[in-house]
């Protein structure tokens, strides 16, 4: 018994000794026991999935199609002292070699009126799972006095004819059941000014009724991308002035001022705008944006 007691003392102290020089070092040192340091990891964007394709992430296929009005549209045969143009025609130049843009865009067509172009026709005909649709109406829309052009902005997805119901039933739901991407477009702000200050501006109700149909679908668990070109370009118009503003868009061929269509420098300047929030959104687009 006592061989095993003595034995048994000198492991015990043998333990304490190792312990102890253990703790010696440290201390010597002057450092605390190291602990890993540990990178909080960069926030992942959520897997997308094209809503009634769910059996796989949805992947960019880099070609655009541009459905729209003049903000939009080519305008190669207008005769302006400053000639007028639209983003669409710019777009491609903020995003790389393996994108295609086709600008299906039209002047003074509406979310109605559209529906009856060939352009139309073609993107129905060509739009293509990976695809994206960006859809940009409004300005048109609000010509009440023409039966051709108005859509009502105060009717939600549910009532017929309304704008909500024509971005709805002509435009998302066409490009979802093929698997594309539809991107809305508040219409842009008018550069009508009255002692320095822009004036009430009448399309606010179509950028309210684009806004609803947004959250009319996040309801249903489908987020749909929309870039606020109102709000945009009420921003990018009040912290550049009355004077740059007018810089910004057409002059006829009479010297007046075209308050609602931009120059090539204006039309530039809002495609890259648009680019810009392709990226801050991070679409799935933006794998093509330079």
């Amino acid at each position: 018994m006592k061989k095993w007691f003595a034995a048994a003392l000198m492991a015990a102290l043998a333990v304490f000794v190792l312990a102890g020089c253990s703790g010696s070092e440290a201390d010597d040192k002057g450092e605390e026991s190291p602990t890993e340091a540990t990178e909080t990891p960069a926030p992942q964007k959520e897997v997308r999935y094209a809503p009634y394709f769910t059996a796989e992430p949805f992947e960019a296929s880099g070609v655009v199609w541009v459905a729209g009005d003049s903000i939009a549209s080519p305008h190669d045969d207008n005769e302006y002292e400053v000639p007028i143009s639209g983003w669409g025609e710019y777009l491609a130049d903020y995003m790389n070699a393996d994108a295609v843009v086709h600008n299906e865009a039209r002047s003074g067509r509406s979310s109605k009126s559209y529906i009856k172009e060939n352009n139309y026709k073609e993107i129905r005909k060509n739009l293509a799972y990976g695809d994206y649709l960006l859809i940009a109406f409004g300005l048109n829309d609000e010509k009440q006095e023409d039966t051709r052009l108005y859509t009502d902005p105060s009717g939600d997805s549910s009532t017929e004819e309304s704008f909500a119901w024509y971005l709805k039933e002509k435009y998302i739901e066409p490009a979802l059941e093929v698997g594309a991407e539809p991107v809305l477009l508040s219409p842009v702000v008018r550069a009508t000014y009255e002692d320095g200050k822009l004036t009430e501006q009448t399309q606010v109700a179509y950028k309210e009724a684009i806004e609803k149909l947004v959250e009319e679908y996040a309801q249903k668990g489908i987020d749909l991308y929309y870039i606020d070109l109102y709000g945009i370009t009420d921003d990018w118009f009040e912290e550049l002035g009355y004077e740059k503003v007018r810089g910004l868009h057409g002059i006829d061929n009479e010297g007046k001022d075209d308050t609602t269509h931009f120059s090539a420098e204006g039309a530039q300047q809002l495609a890259e705008k648009i680019a810009e929030e392709i990226k801050n959104q991070q679409m799935e687009l933006s794998a093509f944006m330079k």
